[in-house]
């Protein structure tokens, strides 16, 4: 201990002849006993020095020490010669001083709320600025600046970016939101208890009101159409004016034929569509004549509806669009609107899915393919139409799978071909796949009716039998350009077991203008409750391809006595482009 101390004063005596003589003005020893031990001239110390105090200073065990301004080297040699034991002491109690001033500190600060105090003073410089948020803040200049569009002329572009960021900031919502977290304490929150099963009563209840409102208001529309088509069976129309939402004219717009004037108020209950709500528009489809007879006849007493829809609409404000769909092929919407299409209106409600959810039941579909040697050029095209069309009139509750069929039996669908002859559920991405594979289709060879029969009713007969697809309607849809004969003994196997009970229907489509097997064609599907249809062209493949909903439908028309009511998904209809704003729509339908 002795040497040690020795040769502490000795460092001492050195620093303290170095101070005296000018040299640098801070400068520090190492002690073994004692720690670090930080020497400072008081001479020098407004010009040349900084004092750490010992909240601060960076080592635990530090020691400050101060030199006299005055005294002999014999003295301060005695000085730290007897603080030298005393060192470890003084040490301990530094940190305990350190220890408890950062307590004291933490505890002030609780106890003031400083933080509190410092980030309201920080929003208050924010307000002095001009009470604008950090959004606020920023300029358009400064927005087209970190885009790199600063220094550009202000065109399209610039001014469509700063559309879009005055947008942004309006919808975050930022200045509100300051707002509120201001001038609100969370510590005035408070809780309050709920019973949940009461509040699920509650909305229940209020969802059920809701949804009788709508059932109503269709039911109203579905007995007045009933009542009125038939008081008017017997009526014959050949000419009959009527408001079409393709020849709708504002007033003071030239008219040309057939085109109607009518009067339409932007209405903000439909998206500020321009509307008439004291009258309905009809649509009829490009590919349907709309001054047959029978079109005409039903457009005219379906007028007679015009009057329900106006009550519905007033007895429930919160109904929107309503609709009448046809088996014909008009639809009539209430209220009326002018569509706007380009370049041309393909619009059909007969394929929309509230109209086939309503018209048929959910159904199981195997479509035949004939794509032998004589189904080349035309035919072929005629073929994959008719099953594009086919496959427009399926949903989500459909399962469906297509063969095609020469001498061998084929899935167009060669990925469905591991699953070993499985439907697959009508949806939009399997029938995109399935349009899709019709593309590749090719023709050769001599077709096997006898062996895709066999294999199209056995695939329907063990979906029945293990209740999987929809468990409910079936259909055979046979498309070719003809057949040998009848194949009788097949349908007297798996379909005619349990007559007058047919499980499955049969649709056949005879494909051609010169065929020479229409009679058999049509035995098979007349006989097996079906449809027959003769295509020549391909104008007229969607019209005669939607011939087999209304006889999809017959069950529900004959044996039900109330008609059951359809919930369609939410979806965007197509009849939104027609309109300013794309809206989705809720619909009912029976």
């Amino acid at each position: 201990m002795k040497g040690a101390q020795q040769a502490l004063l000795h460092r001492i005596n050195t620093l303290y002849i170095a101070l005296e003589q000018g040299w640098p003005t801070t400068l520090a020893a190492r002690g073994g006993v004692a720690g670090d031990l930080v020497i400072f001239n008081s001479r020098h110390r407004r010009s040349n020095t900084t004092r750490s105090s010992p909240a601060t200073s960076s080592h635990s065990g530090d020691v400050v020490a101060e030199i006299p301004d005055a005294g002999s080297k014999e003295e301060m040699g005695t000085q730290i010669s007897e603080n030298t034991g005393v060192c470890v002491v003084l040490r301990r109690v530094d940190n305990w001083a350190k220890k408890l001033g950062v307590e004291l500190w933490h505890c002030g600060g609780y106890v003031t709320r400083r933080d509190e105090i410092l980030e309201k003073k920080h929003r208050s410089k924010v307000n002095a600025v001009g009470g604008k948020t950090r959004m606020d803040r920023v300029s358009n200049e400064g927005v087209l600046k970190e885009c790199g569009l600063k220094g550009n002329p202000i065109g399209q572009r610039e001014r469509r970016l700063l559309r879009w960021f005055a947008y942004v900031k309006r919808m975050s919502g930022d200045r509100v939101m300051e707002s509120i977290y201001e001038g609100r304490s969370y510590k005035e929150a408070t809780v309050d208890e709920r019973n949940a099963a009461t509040l699920v009563q509650d909305i229940a209840r209020e969802i059920k009101n809701m949804t009788d409102l709508k059932i109503s208001a269709v039911r109203r529309i579905m007995d007045a159409a009933e009542n009125t088509a038939m008081s008017h069976q017997e009526e014959e129309v050949t000419k009959y004016e009527y408001y079409n939402v393709k020849r709708i004219k504002n007033p003071g717009e030239p008219l040309k034929e057939k085109e109607l004037e009518m009067l339409l108020t932007p209405n903000q209950h439909f998206n500020n569509i321009p509307v008439n709500t004291s009258y309905s528009a009809v649509h009829v489809p490009t590919n349907v004549y709309d001054e047959a007879p029978d079109i005409l006849k039903a457009i005219k007493w379906s007028s007679n509806l015009d009057t329900i829809f106006t009550n519905n609409y007033e007895a429930d404000p919160s109904l929107s669009w309503q609709y009448f769909g046809s088996s014909t092929g008009f639809m009539r919407q209430y209220p009326a609107m002018q569509w706007k299409y380009d370049p041309v209106d393909l619009y059909d409600c007969r394929t929309r899915s509230w109209f086939i959810e309503a018209a048929t039941s959910p159904k199981d579909m195997v479509i035949l393919v004939d794509d032998s040697g004589s189904m080349t050029g035309m035919r072929k095209e005629i073929a994959r139409h008719v099953v594009n069309n086919i496959l427009d009139t399926l949903g989500n509750n459909d399962f469906v799978n297509i063969f095609n069929f020469s001498d061998g039996i084929g899935e167009v669908m060669k990925c469905y071909e591991e699953s070993q002859d499985t439907l697959v559920q009508a949806n939009l991405l399997n029938i995109r796949e399935l349009k899709q594979a019709m593309k590749e289709l090719y023709t050769d060879k001599i077709a096997n009716f006898s062996a895709v029969l066999t294999k199209a009713f056995e695939i329907l007969q063990n979906y029945r039998e293990e209740r999987k697809g929809a468990c409910c309607n079936q259909a055979i849809m046979l498309i070719t350009d003809g057949v040998p004969y009848n194949y009788k003994e097949i349908f007297e196997l798996y379909n005619w077991q349990n007559l007058p009970f047919m499980p499955v229907r049969v649709f056949t489509y005879l494909i051609g203008r010169e065929v020479p097997d229409v009679r058999e064609v049509k035995w098979m599907a007349c006989e097996n409750r079906g449809y027959y249809v003769h295509l020549s062209t391909l104008a007229e493949v969607r019209e005669q391809v939607l011939q087999y909903i209304p006889v999809m439908a017959r069950p529900m028309v004959l044996w039900r006595n109330e008609h059951p009511t359809i919930w369609t998904p939410v979806y965007a209809d197509i009849t939104s482009q027609y309109s300013v704003h794309a809206t989705k729509r809720l619909i009912i339908c029976y």
